[in-house]
């Protein structure tokens, strides 16, 4: 705009708004590692275009909850998405919206596994495996079949299975999502586990709970498939395990918590899970081989979605988070030089007037028996708003020194949403709840 609006005294402002990219390499945070003298996957890999995307931006460190607060990548994406704890509805539930089913109202959904187990001399029942993907499929529905539709006096249960000996488990009744889990997530430290309840309140569902699960397990003990799999030398699945609990109910949309339409490119189930379950647009790839290839989709889906009008979009990427978990140094060091030659097309035109977060959710180290860690994760941000610090290279020791300095997951959207001259202005009430970002579209008056 040029000129002054009439009776003005202040020149009119631009509309300047640009579209925001996230860029989330899941598991991105590590520790310094021996065979890389001593620094992290993200100090030590060659990636030209990542450094170069630093050196035009502004860097800072990521700590999802605070130092030392190991996090799950649901609990970090829900945060970085701009929920709020208090109504973080559970990962199974996310998961199940993830496969376009609705959930109902009520209902606790958590998430099952058949698994392998072995009784310690002190009574204590330990977890020795999983089922085997596709070697296992048939056998476990066999026994889902045989352990579904349970009830006592105060709950109903039901199973909805999924692949490789893993399940929805739905009880509907009295219940109560404030339990804990029976399954052991480090299962060399901890033994298959009671559910107990938080508070009075869900002391009938963890009873049920715990009524059910050692019927099923007498149940899968005896039945005829793991008695089979005994002869054929094969470790019997006569244990289920259960967490993630959650019970559907209100959810505010992206759009509303945010005041922008937001958009996911997604490559698994959990991540389809959130747009689907917070409203916004969703493209979907499972992963290919080639990882430069695969990031390089995923960019051409995002710049899609802002062609149709979606002014945030977040890309994830869970193959950083996997090489962390073989726990083999060299690991995330070759996935990230592998990604890297993907990053240069954010260094051209196409991207020129967008503002770019590139982080991760939480620290997966490639050491140590620990599967999440609360160590940081290198942030960068490139905008034409930004102006460039002093850091060079991407990593968690150069970052430190970055002018963004230490963040949280629930900074990261206003910090982004900033660089895109959307920052929502506290001196104006534009909805009925206050928004992220300066929203988008307004209710308008109507016509008289």
């Amino acid at each position: 705009m040029t000129g002054w609006n009439y009776g003005e005294e202040q020149c009119p402002l631009d509309d300047d708004r640009m579209p925001s990219l996230l860029i989330i390499l899941d598991g991105l945070g590590d520790r310094g590692l021996n065979e890389l003298n001593n620094h992290t996957p993200s100090e030590a890999s060659h990636t030209p275009h990542l450094d170069e995307i630093v050196r035009r931006g502004t860097s800072g460190l990521h700590l999802p909850f605070g130092p030392g607060r190991a996090t799950s990548s649901e609990q970090s994406h829900w945060a970085i998405l701009g929920q709020s704890p208090d109504n973080f509805p559970g990962r199974s539930l996310i998961e199940y919206c993830g496969e376009d089913k609705q959930p109902e109202t009520g209902v606790l959904y958590l998430y099952g596994a058949l698994r392998p187990s072995q009784l310690a001399e002190n009574g204590s029942r330990w977890i020795t495996g999983r089922a085997k993907r596709g070697e296992d499929e048939s056998d476990c529905l066999t026994l889902f079949r045989a352990i579904s539709n349970w009830s006592d006096k105060n709950v109903t249960v039901s199973l909805s299975p999924r692949s490789r000996g893993e399940t929805y488990i739905l009880i509907s009744g009295n219940v109560s999502s404030l339990i804990s889990d029976s399954d052991p997530l480090f299962e060399q430290i901890h033994p298959w586990m009671k559910p107990i309840a938080f508070d009075n309140s869900a002391t009938s569902t963890a009873e049920s709970l715990t009524t059910y699960l050692l019927w099923a397990h007498k149940k899968l003990s005896t039945h005829p498939i793991n008695h089979e799999r005994i002869l054929k030398n094969l470790p019997p699945l006569d244990v289920l395990t259960t967490k993630w609990p959650g019970i559907a109910g209100p959810v505010r949309s992206f759009a509303e918590v945010v005041g922008i339409d937001g958009g996911i490119v997604s490559d698994t189930n959990l991540y389809r899970g959130f747009a689907s379950m917070l409203h916004m647009r969703n493209i979907h790839f499972e992963p290919i081989p080639n990882h430069s290839e695969d990031m390089a989709i995923r960019l051409s889906a995002a710049t899609k979605l802002f062609s149709e009008g979606i002014s945030f979009v977040l890309v994830h990427v869970k193959t950083v988070d996997e090489a962390g978990h073989t726990k083999t140094p060299f690991a995330k060091l070759e996935v990230l030089e592998a990604l890297d030659p993907a990053f240069n097309v954010l260094l051209g035109p196409k991207f020129s007037k967008i503002s770019i977060a590139i982080t991760g959710d939480h620290a997966s180290p490639s050491r140590d028996g620990v599967l999440h860690t609360g160590d940081p994760t290198p942030f960068v941000l490139i905008s034409p708003t930004v102006r460039p610090d002093s850091v060079y290279r991407f990593g968690e020791s150069f970052a430190v020194s970055g002018w963004v300095g230490r963040i949280q997951a629930s900074d990261i959207l206003p910090i982004l949403l900033n660089a895109s001259n959307r920052p929502a202005f506290s001196g104006t009430r534009t909805t009925s709840y206050r928004t992220i970002a300066l929203p988008d579209i307004p209710e308008p008056m109507p016509n008289t």
